[in-house]
């Protein structure tokens, strides 16, 4: 069994103090979006037998292109958050 760990695509940037002190959760950035479907594309021709991710947005949308190109859905794993 192969496991591949992937860093999330480029999420917006929150400066310090814009985040109201609490956790941050910030979509990702017209390039991170660009960057999640250049994953999706180079993983196309590997089999997958699962993705998951951690419950954060960026990660999500990471995620979901890679899990759209192989007709599966996207497991959110709750352990995985930071």
């Amino acid at each position: 069994m192969d496991l591949l760990l992937i860093r999330h695509a480029e999420p917006v940037r929150i400066a310090p103090g814009e985040g109201g002190g609490g956790p941050v959760d910030p979509e990702l950035t017209p390039r991170g979006r660009a960057q999640a479907g250049r994953l999706a594309a180079w993983l196309a021709g590997e089999q997958l037998d699962a993705v998951l991710t951690s419950p954060m947005r960026r990660a999500r949308e990471t995620a979901g292109p890679v899990a759209e190109a192989h007709a599966l859905a996207v497991e959110i794993a709750p352990e995985l958050i930071e």
